[in-house]
């Protein structure tokens, strides 16, 4: 199995994963934070949109286009916003996820062995090969999802998946 297909095996079953999480998640249950800060589910999806967008930059395709704002409100370390009229609903967010989800696991399908092998350029800012990248991103989708299933369970949710 080449890195390709184990990279598209990874972002197809973050896709899957992602949409049975957050596909039934209503826009109220969205702002639930829970106890101790825990970000709730619209920031983790948007955060989950914004940097999803970035894999496909990683993989020299052009990003789907996002809202300027979504930097501020999703990027790494951006805090949540107590005023929750500031995020875009979480239809959007959802539609968003899911388009960028698929743009991700086509590029990663199309990418080649040597072109995973390659560094990836310095304005990039990630000091890794471009699999290497990559690879981390669908891990840390996967980690973002652990987050999300928790989630559903301070909400009262059964799990998404078993």
């Amino acid at each position: 199995m080449t890195n390709a297909e184990n990279l598209t095996y990874m972002y197809r079953l973050d896709g899957r994963a992602l949409k049975a999480l957050v596909e039934d998640v209503t826009e109220e249950e969205s702002l639930v934070q829970g106890k101790d800060g825990l970000n709730h589910i619209r920031w983790l999806t948007g955060h989950l949109v914004f940097e999803s967008n970035f894999v496909l930059t990683m993989l020299g395709c052009p990003p789907v286009e996002l809202p300027e704002s979504y930097q501020k409100l999703f990027d790494a370390g951006s805090e949540l916003r107590a005023d929750p009229s500031v995020y875009p609903s979480m239809a959007q967010l959802r539609t968003q996820l899911y388009e960028v989800s698929e743009r991700v696991a086509e590029a990663v399908s199309k990418a080649s062995d040597t072109a995973l092998d390659e560094k990836l350029p310095k304005e990039i800012g990630f000091d890794a090969v471009r699999g290497q990248a990559v690879t981390f991103m669908a891990m840390h989708t996967f980690y973002h999802c652990g987050q999300i299933a928790v989630m559903r369970r301070v909400l009262g949710r059964q799990r998404a998946f078993k």
